[in-house]
C-alpha cells in the first residue's frame, strides 16, 4: 500500500489591490474649467488649460489600466473649459457691440449727432 500524503489546508488570504489614484491633469483640468467660467474677466486661458489637461489625463487614465480614476473630472473639465470659451467669447462680442454703439459721434467726418441721440 501506498501512502498518501495529506497536505494540509492553503489560507485563503485576500489580497487588496492598491487604491486607485486620481489623476493629477484630471483634477487641474476640473479646477481651471471652473476658474474659467467663474471668473471670465481672465478670458481664455483657464478655459485652454482646462481643454489640453483633460486630454492628457484622459490619455494617461486610459492609458493606466485600472490604477488611475478621475475620467468623469477630465470630461466635466473639458465641458467647462468649452463652456468657459464660449462664455469669453459672448463677452467679448457683447463688448466690442457696446463700444460700437457709444462710439458712434462721426462717421468718416460726417456728424451723426442726431443717431447718437437716439441711441441714448
Amino acid at each position: 500500500m501506498t501512502e498518501q500524503q495529506v497536505q494540509p489546508p492553503q489560507s485563503h488570504q485576500l489580497q487588496y489591490a492598491p487604491p486607485a489614484d486620481t489623476n493629477g491633469f484630471a483634477v487641474a483640468s476640473l479646477v481651471c474649467g471652473i476658474l474659467g467660467v467663474v471668473f471670465p474677466f481672465i478670458p481664455f486661458i483657464p478655459s485652454l488649460l482646462a481643454i489640453v489637461f483633460a486630454g492628457r489625463g484622459k490619455r494617461q487614465i486610459d492609458g493606466s489600466g485600472g490604477l488611475q480614476t478621475g475620467r468623469g473630472l477630465a470630461v466635466a473639465g473639458q465641458i467647462l473649459g468649452w463652456v468657459g470659451i464660449a462664455l469669453a467669447l459672448v463677452a467679448t462680442l457683447a463688448l466690442v457691440g457696446l463700444f460700437a454703439a457709444f462710439s458712434v459721434g462721426s462717421v468718416g467726418g460726417v456728424d451723426v449727432g442726431p443717431l447718437r441721440d437716439s441711441l441714448r
